[in-house]
Parts: structure tokens; C-alpha cells; sequence
């Protein structure tokens, strides 16, 4: 059987099979020498308990009662096993220190009810020893987990979170299952002139597009998320599995936010490094930027990986979402845009702006989607505010087709600050698009790029 097949097991299936093969063993033994063992130390207690009683030493030797003792030990394995399953390795070992006690408690008061004696060494000896073997069972199950879980997330998420799972019953960690997920897919802008700059210094290259990518794939894993793609170009990630985080939505938008921050020092380490490389004090390369695409919504995750090469991903209408505004973001300027879904469960704790009604097929609704632009604080800034309700005054009349309040409204915007002029410069070149060729009716003013594919690698 392989070990997925094996985690998939009840648990009562995964740890009993040993604890009766360790039961049936100990009564075995008990039949022939731990009864007589037990014996010694009873006796030499005979003394204390007569001193306590004021009865005659020789009533207190208990009689052997085998059933009475097999079914008081398998009380006490079950009654350890139950109230320490689901937790780590310790939490065993102290149950296999703590039932014997009890074990030797539980018979002592049935002395003082009934004044019936069994042997009470050799059930908590028994009680050890089974509750030992679950624990070294627990043990080796949980290295097992660790390794398969390794094998299959890999780098892609915190070593806390595979500890996590490793010590968690869930019987079946990578099957398929839908889930809500908020989805990030991120582009470094300029890299393609940084890799035509150091094509003929490739060791120099591959540390350049390091002192990139590192930084990024930190941030998605110290944030919990899990990092499903890394390449020169780019990421993609998620968040919500296989670890349930609760506000995953503003974990993901804390984290683009970190990665943005962290483009300046990086385009001074880059520099620093092409200035060695080339020679030339002053290089002409192009300042790296990055553009982020962020959506919730249901989708599959899961092991869709091989055997030999098994990798954990997620897919669905959302992530495909999150790469459509990923790319459609230099096209906005802003470095961040997000879905409407993520908007709603953030909008309290982020400066987000409409900037677009996409539709990335025809069978779903098109959604809005959003620009994030600062923290709380400029979330409450006046003119920021001011700047939101004219963005919704010229998309109210760009969607009714009023293309010569549109224009208004647009240059009203313009003269605010705006987000970035290329935004702007969109709109006014679709309305002299649609003033030439008038849309159809019942048009939902909703822009549909074209896409390459619903699942194209980054």
C-alpha cells in the first residue's frame, strides 16, 4: 500500500492495527512472567497498605483476574489514545507516563468499593508499553509526512506550514478540493533588456536575476502564501492552501504591497552589480518594475503533478483573472491592481480606485476591477477621496455612451493627479474606437482583451 493510500485510512484503521498486535503481546507475556513480577512488588507493598487498613497482609494479595486486567488495560490505551489524537509525538509519550498512574489509581479504588484485588503492576505495565509503541508509531508516521510533504511543496511554502501538516490528521492532504483562494500573479517589468545586457556574462546573469526573484519569492513565503511558480519574468502564487490563513484577501495585498516597496533597493543592487560586470560607470539599463495581479474566488488545488514530479497548484477563473490584470497592469500604470471580490473583503484597509470592467469570457459576468494605491491613510485623505468619486462620474458616462462627458470627466481627473496618465490615455483612445464603430446594443461597458490562454504559463 503507498503512503497516499495510507493517509487516506481512518485513524482508528492507521494506529489500532499496532496498538492490538502490541496488546495481544503483552497479554501473552503477562500470562507467563509479568503477573509474577508484579507479584514481587505487590508484596513488598503489603506492609504499607496492611499499615494503612489494619487488615492482614495476606487479604491484600491480589488474585490473577486476566480479563478484568486485559479489559482495564485496553481502557486505559483507548482513554490515551482518544484524548491525545491529532497531536504531535510528545503528547503520547506523556500519555504512555501519565495512563499507568491512573491505571494503578483506578485499581486501587476498586480495592477500597469492593475489596476486589487484580494485579495492578503488570495492566499499567501493559498500558506502557502499548502507549510506548504509539508513540513510536506516531513518530515515524510523522517523519513519513514530512518527507512526502516535502516532496511535493517543495520551496513553495514556510517549513512551518509543512510541520504543520505533518502533524495534522488530515488523511489526505493533496487530493482535489475546491476552495476559496485569493490568487496573485506578478511580472517584472524590464527584465528582458536586463537578460540581453548580461547575455555574454551568464554566471553574472544568473546572480542578477536572483538578487530579483529572491526577495519576491521571500516575501510570498513569509507571508504564508504558497509560491506555485517562480521565473526570471516572474511569479505566480496563492493563499489559503494547503494552510488555511483567515484574511487571506488582505494577507495577499500586504504582500504585493512589501514587494513594491522592495524594487528600489533591488534596482540599486542591480545597478551596483552591471556597473562590476560591464565596466561602464554608467550603464543604460532601464529601472525594473514589477506588476501584480491579485483575485479571490473558488478554485481547485491539489497534487497535479506526476509520481516522479509531483507540484501543488490551484486553478480556476480567478487565477486566470489574476494573470489578466497582471498583464493588463502596465496598460494601467499603477504596480497593483485587484479583482472586485478582493476589493470587498480589503476595501476598509486600503486606498483602492475603479479603474476597469474587465470580462475574460463570455460565460461569466464582467467584474471591476481595482487599482490599489496606498494604506489606510490615504484611504481617508480628502482628495483622495474626491479623486474616487470622479473616477465613478466618468465611468458612469463612458458606460452610458456619453463620449462628450466622458472626455470632460477624464480631463477633470487629469487635473486632480489622476492615477497615471496611461489609464487616461486608454479610455480616450477606446471612445474614439467606439465613436467610430458604435458598440451593440445592450453593451456593458466591459473591455474583453484578447487572451493567449486559460492557463499559459507565466
Amino acid at each position: 500500500m503507498s503512503f497516499d493510500e495510507t493517509v487516506r485510512l481512518p485513524i482508528w484503521k492507521r494506529e489500532w492495527s499496532l496498538a492490538a498486535a502490541l496488546f495481544l503481546l503483552c497479554a501473552l507475556l503477562g500470562l507467563s512472567n509479568l503477573n509474577a513480577m508484579a507479584e514481587v512488588w505487590i508484596v513488598k507493598g503489603q506492609s504499607i497498605l496492611a499499615t494503612l487498613t489494619g487488615r492482614p497482609a495476606e487479604s491484600l494479595l491480589p488474585g490473577f483476574y486476566p480479563l478484568p486486567e486485559l479489559v482495564l488495560t485496553a481502557i486505559a490505551v483507548y482513554g490515551g489514545h482518544f484524548f491525545v489524537r491529532g497531536k504531535p509525538w510528545y503528547a503520547y509519550m506523556v500519555a504512555a507516563l501519565t495512563m499507568p498512574f491512573l491505571t494503578i489509581a483506578a485499581i486501587y479504588l476498586l480495592w477500597l468499593v469492593s475489596n476486589f484485588t487484580i494485579d495492578t503492576y503488570s495492566a499499567a505495565l501493559w498500558t506502557f508499553i502499548v502507549l510506548v509503541g504509539l508513540t513510536i508509531r506516531k513518530v515515524a508516521r510523522q517523519i513519513a509526512s514530512a518527507w512526502h510533504l516535502r516532496s511535493v511543496l517543495g520551496t513553495c511554502v514556510a517549513p512551518n506550514v509543512i510541520v504543520a501538516l505533518s502533524n495534522s490528521e488530515d488523511p489526505h492532504p493533496f487530493s482535489g478540493r475546491s476552495r476559496k483562494l485569493t490568487f496573485m500573479s506578478m511580472e517584472i517589468r524590464g527584465m528582458d533588456e536586463l537578460i540581453d545586457a548580461l547575455r555574454d556574462h551568464p554566471d553574472a546573469l544568473l546572480d542578477t536575476i536572483k538578487v530579483v526573484t529572491e526577495p519576491m519569492a521571500d516575501e510570498i513565503i513569509a507571508a504564508g502564501g504558497t509560491l506555485e511558480a517562480l521565473s526570471p519574468t516572474g511569479l505566480r502564487a496563492f493563499w489559503n492552501a494547503p494552510k488555511e490563513l483567515e484574511h487571506h484577501e488582505q494577507i495577499a495585498c500586504e504582500c504585493a504591497q512589501a514587494m513594491v516597496e522592495r524594487m528600489d533597493d533591488i534596482n540599486d543592487r542591480i545597478e551596483q552589480s552591471i556597473t562590476r560586470v560591464l565596466n561602464d560607470p554608467n550603464p543604460v539599463i532601464s529601472q525594473l518594475s514589477i506588476g501584480i495581479g491579485i483575485t479571490t474566488g473558488y478554485g481547485v488545488v491539489g497534487n497535479y503533478g506526476s509520481k516522479a514530479r509531483p507540484h501543488y497548484s490551484a486553478i480556476g477563473e480567478a487565477a486566470d483573472l489574476a494573470r489578466v490584470l497582471q498583464n493588463l497592469s502596465p496598460t494601467y500604470g499603477p504596480a497593483i491592481i485587484v479583482g472586485e471580490r478582493t476589493r470587498n473583503a480589503v476595501q476598509n484597509n486600503f486606498a483602492l480606485i475603479e479603474i476597469d470592467r474587465v470580462s475574460i469570457n463570455d460565460h461569466n459576468p464582467p467584474v471591476v476591477v481595482y487599482a490599489l494605491a496606498g494604506n489606510p491613510v490615504r484611504k481617508a485623505d480628502p482628495v483622495f477621496q474626491a479623486l474616487v468619486d470622479q473616477h465613478r462620474r466618468m465611468f458612469q458616462a463612458y458606460r452610458s455612451q456619453n463620449w462628450q462627458q466622458a472626455r470632460i470627466e477624464i480631463e477633470k481627473a487629469r487635473e486632480m493627479g489622476g492615477i497615471h496618465p496611461d489609464l487616461y490615455t486608454q479610455i480616450e483612445n477606446r471612445i474614439a474606437h467606439l465613436e467610430r464603430q458604435q458598440p451593440a446594443s445592450g453593451w456593458d461597458g466591459a473591455f474583453r482583451p484578447l487572451l493567449k490562454g486559460r492557463f499559459s504559463a507565466i
